[in-house]
């Protein structure tokens, strides 16, 4: 590899790597049932239990998308989002859900 001072192999505090390797595909975190997957313009999210927040991240570790889940059947708007390969994290649930998004 060439010489780069400023540059480092390796993951960011904080960013995506450690949630990918985690991860397993077609895996979803017990009790929470994400479909369908890949999705278009919807995602729903069957969420048991308590309200929980989420987000949606990109393959950078970049948050896409916030907000809260409630118990029950939550829809995910993703009309906004660029197709690609993403990971649903919900609250209190260390293992994220791949989600790929085809428009």
């Amino acid at each position: 590899l060439p010489h780069f001072p400023n540059f480092r192999l390796g993951a960011l505090p904080g960013g995506a790597c450690p949630l990918v390797s985690a991860v397993g595909v077609g895996e979803q975190p017990e009790g929470i049932k994400v479909y369908p997957n890949p999705a278009s313009s919807a995602l729903y999210v069957q969420l048991p239990g308590k309200e929980n927040p989420y987000r949606i991240i990109n393959l950078y570790g970049q948050t896409i998308q916030i907000g809260r889940l409630v118990e029950g059947v939550n829809t995910l708007d993703l009309q906004s989002i660029p197709a690609g390969v993403y990971f649903l994290v919900v609250g209190g649930v260390t293992e994220p859900v791949r989600v790929v998004i085809a428009h």
